[in-house]
């Protein structure tokens, strides 16, 4: 059975588990991927799964570990873009406001907010040569 079709036959499930985690105001974690030379096919996982809504993926082995920080880490546009809507968001003193031509509200402004925060630590834990500081993670 291929990856992809594995990947579409868990996809309720994965959906659930993240709508789930939403609700209860938690991360959702995704299960591990078992083919561990296969660090190609896990950072196409593991970028899937972002998109879907996860906000961290499970480990077996420590190749693992810079492939999944890899694809859960913002990129520079991503911040970029974040640093817009929050810059804009607080001298807009809240409400709904217009960045880059689109309207931006609540949810789309914590999404900003977490991207840069995620950024924030990853770089911590880059200049720290691979370990943070912070309690759990």
């Amino acid at each position: 059975m291929s990856a992809r079709r594995v990947r579409r036959s868990v996809l309720y499930a994965r959906s659930r588990v993240v709508a789930a985690a939403a609700l209860a105001g938690v991360d959702a974690m995704d299960t591990p991927f078992m083919d561990v030379p296969a660090t190609a096919q896990l950072g196409d996982e593991a970028r899937a799964v972002r998109r879907l809504g996860f906000t961290g993926k499970a480990a077996i082995h420590p190749t693992q570990v810079p492939v999944i920080q890899a694809a859960f880490s913002p990129d520079d546009d991503e911040v970029a873009w974040a640093g817009r809507v929050v810059e804009a968001y607080e001298a807009n003193e809240g409400g709904v406001l217009l960045v880059d031509g689109k309207l931006i509200e609540r949810p789309v402004i914590a999404s900003a907010q977490r991207i840069l925060a995620v950024a924030e630590a990853v770089r911590g834990v880059s200049a720290e040569g691979g370990r943070s500081s912070a309690s759990g993670g």
